[in-house]
């Protein structure tokens, strides 16, 4: 089976502030495998990566 993936990221932030506005994110991914098995397998990894999920959920920023 062949398959390619491509993931873009982007973000902008508010620049009175130097908060950021939100990131969005594109996934292509073009493969042999039937459609809904690749939506399925986009929506799964979404929902476990580390690192989408830590971004969502926020994280306190400390210097030592």
């Amino acid at each position: 089976m062949r398959c390619v993936l491509r993931v873009t990221a982007v973000g902008d932030f508010d620049t009175g502030t130097w908060a950021s506005i939100g990131i969005t994110d594109r996934v292509e991914l073009d493969s042999t495998a039937p459609a809904d098995d690749l939506t399925a397998l986009i929506d799964r990894v979404d929902r476990v990566a580390e690192i989408p999920r830590a971004i969502r959920a926020g994280a306190p920023v400390r210097r030592v």
